[in-house]
């Protein structure tokens, strides 16, 4: 039993302790970019707006330019994408 929560301790303490370090380093290492970006929906942290685009993803974008603008900036995954919905 005593094995068992000091294991439980030590997880829970490493765990706190890589979280924090990242969050420091993300803050430091991370900073805004120079640039403004169009404006788009957040997304869900590691796969971004890949699910927000459905099975019908041009209905999602319209509906994504509809709320957002004629230029909606997008990140998948790893990759950031800029879709504009009108020529002009």
């Amino acid at each position: 039993m005593a094995i068992d929560t000091m294991w439980f301790r030590e997880i829970v303490a490493a765990t706190l302790v890589f979280l924090l370090t990242r969050l420091f380093l993300g803050s430091l290492l991370f900073l805004k970019p120079a640039r403004e970006l169009p404006p788009g929906p957040k997304g869900w942290p590691v796969i971004r707006a890949l699910t927000l685009l459905g099975t019908m993803p041009h209905v999602a974008l319209s509906q994504m330019a509809k709320k957002y603008g004629s230029i909606v900036y997008l990140k998948m995954g790893t990759c950031d994408m800029v879709v504009a919905s009108t020529p002009d």
